[in-house]
């Protein structure tokens, strides 16, 4: 009921106002590693973890059926009775769905999933359970990499729920996972991730949907590093396409959140940074949506608490529907803290939009100090920034083209050749050598690049090295 109300309502938005022309509704999926680079990032993570490979435990997975020798589960039952690491992969020719009969995979001790990849391999758990639930006495180390997974069905966690874990995420897949009513906390259609660190890196969480926060994934008091990854077409009460509540660092990169729905606000990211500084860097964030039940509530791309610096990114053309506005709320970045500092440094915020009429791409409401050094906004709400430098473009166009396929991992919004947006960015305070998709920032003998993640004309920095 949830999921449909709300996209109807997001639906005749769109269809009634253009700025939301330029997003894309289903971006295709990242480019992911090659079956080399996947056994390369499973080695460093038991490396990084201090466990030795040859000193673990091996099992193969030879069958797609469920509960039989051979099965995923019965390689992760015998990998949770024996202590220690254990590495799980699969028969080269295994390809196809695991469905899951009658329960969710369970996981209490530290193990290695590698796939053949997300393209070949799914997990289903037919809409009946949950997908995957890991819990330890001690803290785990887990990594999933090369796997979709789809179908799951719970209270919270419909995907995934991990506890106390160091948890890497790597080319994988995320997809149809929704939490039920129930008595539960309903947070995290695809992932809830509760106490310890969480890694994804060149993922795909779309169309999950929670009854409470993070459709897509839902993190609390934990570390969280996301790289080259996507958040597409997932729902949520807030927090759309993530959820995170944190005291400790989380640093978002070079991805792409769009097109997903809140019933009150976040629609893309809702984000409490309630220790150290956020980071959000090269990323766009772009058609997203949020509903609001309060006229306070807004932040169709973002709402942020806390503290937080967002540089060289992209967010634009996202929409806060709430009838009775506050005046201090904004379709964009809405910033609602009773203190911290959000610092803006060489980003696009353009095009979005509210019901109540015209664009407003920034807000403050609360304590917060909000300071813009060099970007590009087309609106904000009065008195929104409390300090702003002259080169900050205040309603200029910066001629964004739509959502597409721009090279690198992740769909991108590239700007014309006339942009104003050209080496705009004269100075932005931490080193940034390359864009969202991972190409050359243009650096001049002055150090200036282009605002926002994309980098027009660069070059390629690294080999491709992916799949397909």
């Amino acid at each position: 009921m949830l999921r449909s109300s709300i996209r109807a309502i997001a639906l005749t938005c769109t269809l009634a106002g253009p700025t939301l022309a330029a997003a894309s509704p289903q971006p295709a999926p990242v480019r992911m590693h090659d079956a080399a680079q996947r056994r390369a990032i499973a080695a460093t993570f038991l490396a990084e973890h201090g466990h030795e490979a040859t000193a673990t435990q091996q099992l193969t997975v030879t069958t797609l059926a469920d509960h039989v020798p051979g099965s995923l589960r019965d390689a992760i039952e015998r990998a949770n009775a024996q202590p220690g690491m254990a590495i799980v992969d699969f028969s080269p020719s295994l390809e196809g769905t695991i469905h899951l009969a009658d329960d969710a995979l369970f996981i209490h001790d530290s193990i290695v999933i590698v796939g053949p990849g997300a393209d070949k391999l799914a997990i289903d758990a037919g809409g009946k359970h949950s997908i995957l639930y890991a819990y330890g006495s001690d803290t785990l180390d887990l990594a999933i990499l090369g796997l979709t997974l789809r179908g799951g069905s719970a209270a919270s966690g419909a995907g995934m729920t991990v506890y106390n874990s160091h948890l890497l995420l790597s080319d994988t897949i995320v997809e149809d996972n929704n939490t039920i009513n129930s008595l539960g906390d309903l947070s995290g259609g695809g992932l809830y991730f509760r106490d310890g660190s969480l890694r994804i890196d060149h993922c795909v969480f779309r169309d999950n949907s929670a009854g409470a926060a993070g459709g897509g994934a839902s993190v609390r008091n934990a570390t969280v590093w996301i790289r080259d990854s996507s958040f597409t077409g997932n729902l949520a009460r807030s927090g759309g396409g993530l959820h995170v509540d944190t005291p400790f660092s989380v640093d978002v990169r070079r991805s792409l959140v769009a097109s997903n729905n809140a019933a009150r606000r976040g629609g893309g990211i809702e984000l409490k940074a309630t220790g150290a500084a956020a980071v959000i860097e090269n990323v766009t964030v772009s058609g997203n949506f949020a509903q609001g039940e309060q006229p306070t509530d807004g932040g169709g791309g973002i709402a942020l608490t806390g503290s937080a610096r967002i540089a060289l990114s992209t967010i634009a053309y996202n929409f806060a529907y709430a009838f009775q506005r506050d005046a201090n709320v904004a379709a964009g970045v809405q910033y609602d803290s009773p203190q911290g500092l959000l610092f803006l440094n060489g980003n696009l915020l353009w095009g979005n939009a509210t019901l109540s009429g015209g664009n407003v791409d920034l807000g403050r409401d609360g304590g917060g100090m909000i300071e813009a050094i060099h970007n590009l906004i087309g609106a904000t709400t009065p008195g929104a920034v409390n300090r702003a430098d002259q080169g900050t473009l205040l309603g200029v166009d910066p001629l964004l083209t739509p959502l597409a396929d721009n090279g690198g991992p992740t769909h991108t919004h590239a700007i014309a050749a006339d942009s104003p947006a050209r080496d705009a960015a004269t100075w932005i305070q931490y080193a940034v050598d390359t864009d969202q998709r991972g190409f050359q920032r243009r650096r001049h003998d002055d150090e200036v690049m282009d605002l926002g993640a994309y980098e027009h004309g660069a070059d390629c920095l690294f080999a491709d090295g992916f799949d397909g």
